[in-house]
């Protein structure tokens, strides 16, 4: 069985993953495309061998040999989109961040919810190689209880280090934020996959290299409701010369550690415990070189996304999943403002 997908937006995102993923993929079968810039739309059908294009999102959502959409469009664009895709029936994959809003948010998760067809979010930490064994190793318990967690990532941002062909990156009307709101979203999530739901946040950040309107630099402290504590540091600064990414992490329990530097030893493991075998031994994954390979393991999301339309179960990455890192990225945004903790869930 395929399912038939028409793509929404035919930007980076759409161009890198999901239209090449979508073609790749057996059970599914690209119907449409669609971007407002009829050349674009044009042009991304003619290089994915896609049939239609349309510069009307709602000529792709009256198609009945559509049954699922992705949504690739800006963030200010994703509750009217997702809420007109729910209403005409369509399962959604929606690219991060969800919504700018909370109200947004829970309006897309009401209409899914109304209309009983799927909702996945589309963050890619979870989809990473590295991400899934260091889920497995948390799961089994190896480093006993943990405590401590903290993620860097850096790198040049929009424009620089992402081949983004829109302009709308960097005005926080269209987009709600900066860098935090951007990458750091992927992180978010992430880190509640690890360690479940957060209680409180503590942050700072600010236009500090780049003269735009949101943060170019975000440090986020949190609190979860398990007890451990988090750091996240996110920049959109990082190296603009040489246009490298850099991404580090720690994850700290009472029996032992995790240590991920990609660009060097991808996982180091140490543990008081008999690490499992089938978890014994490094991460031998080699750093991605290009803006490709390293978007290339979000194509499993695409997988992911129409296997749960096919099986019938809800995706990894749900609304609610999407909606609870908004909450904490506007909390940080609300710390960032007043200079204090702020609790959640916000109100």
């Amino acid at each position: 069985m395929q399912i038939g997908v028409g793509v929404i937006g035919a930007g980076a995102i759409a161009e890198i993953v999901h239209l090449p993923a979508y073609r790749d993929l057996a059970e599914a079968k690209l119907i449409a495309v669609c971007d407002t810039n009829a050349e674009r739309a044009k042009t991304m059908a003619h290089k994915f061998g896609v049939e239609n294009w349309l510069t009307d999102y709602k000529e792709l959502l009256e198609r009945d040999d559509i049954k699922a959409v992705s949504i690739c469009t800006p963030n200010f664009l994703h509750h009217d989109h997702a809420t007109a895709a729910a209403a005409a029936g369509k399962h959604i994959l929606l690219e991060k961040p969800m919504a700018p809003s909370l109200k947004e948010c829970d309006k897309i998760i009401s209409a899914c919810t109304k209309a009983k067809v799927k909702l996945m979010i589309g963050v890619n930490s979870r989809f990473e190689p590295v991400n899934e064994r260091v889920k497995k190793l948390l799961d089994e318990e190896v480093l006993g209880k943990v405590f401590q967690i903290r993620y860097h990532a850096a790198y040049a941002g929009p424009y620089e280090f992402w081949p983004a062909v829109s302009d709308w990156f960097f005005d926080t009307s269209k987009v709600g934020g900066g860098c935090l709101m951007d990458a750091g979203v992927h992180f978010i999530d992430l880190l509640r996959w690890f360690l479940g739901d957060v209680s409180s946040v503590c942050a700072i950040g600010g236009n500090i290299v780049r003269g735009i309107d949101g943060e170019d630099n975000a440090l986020v402290l949190l609190t979860f409701k398990a007890g451990a504590l988090g750091e996240l540091d996110v920049s959109w600064t990082y190296s603009l010369q040489a246009k490298k990414y850099d991404l580090r992490a720690e994850i700290l329990g009472t029996e032992g550690g995790i240590f991920i530097s990609p660009s060097s030893s991808p996982v180091t493991v140490y543990s008081e415990t008999k690490i499992p075998q089938s978890f014994a031994g490094p991460i031998n994954l080699d750093f991605p070189s290009s803006t490709g390979e390293i978007m290339s393991f979000q194509r499993k999301k695409i997988e992911h996304f129409i296997e749960s339309i096919l099986q019938d179960r809800k995706p990894i990455v749900s609304g609610e999943d999407g909606r609870a890192v908004i909450e904490i990225v506007l909390a940080s945004y609300e710390s960032m403002r007043t200079g204090k903790r702020v609790q959640l869930p916000l109100r």
